[in-house]
């Protein structure tokens, strides 16, 4: 969708220069661009739900693990949606590129390479510490 969309808006604005998709065609476009990673980089929470299960692990273990991706993703949504609104009012006002240097996006990258690297970085400890053997006297543990 996303991909038909962005090239629906891109082909009609070179091929014919006079007649441009509308407004919300343009902001649809950049809305489909610009949520699907934040949707996609959840998988990286389930693989945190994997090595810490609902099941066995303790409600406050869990929050402590948890709290941090989460306030970083709503803090995400946050700064998207006042990206999309700021792009929908330069289109109004039609002045400039609100792509270029926008503090928005850049927060918003920032979060996601933050969000990114606490989740690998745990779920890449945490799977090592589990498969470490430990010793224990003259015998060899293998936790699995």
């Amino acid at each position: 969708m996303m991909g038909v969309l962005v090239g629906f808006c891109d082909g009609k604005a070179v091929l014919n220069e006079l007649d441009h998709p509308l407004r919300a065609t343009y902001i649809a476009s950049i809305t489909f661009a610009v949520f699907p990673p934040l949707l996609s980089e959840s998988i990286l929470l389930t693989r945190l739900l994997a090595l810490y299960p609902l099941s066995s692990t303790g409600p406050v273990t869990l929050l402590k693990i948890f709290t941090f991706p989460l306030c970083v993703k709503c803090a995400r949504v946050v700064v998207l949606i006042l990206f999309i609104n700021g792009y929908a009012e330069v289109l109004r006002a039609g002045s400039g590129n609100p792509w270029f240097r926008n503090p928005n996006l850049i927060a918003e990258w920032t979060m996601q390479i933050a969000d990114n690297a606490y989740s690998v970085s745990l779920f890449l400890y945490n799977l090592r510490v589990r498969t470490i053997p430990k010793k224990c006297g003259e015998y060899v543990l293998i936790f699995l």
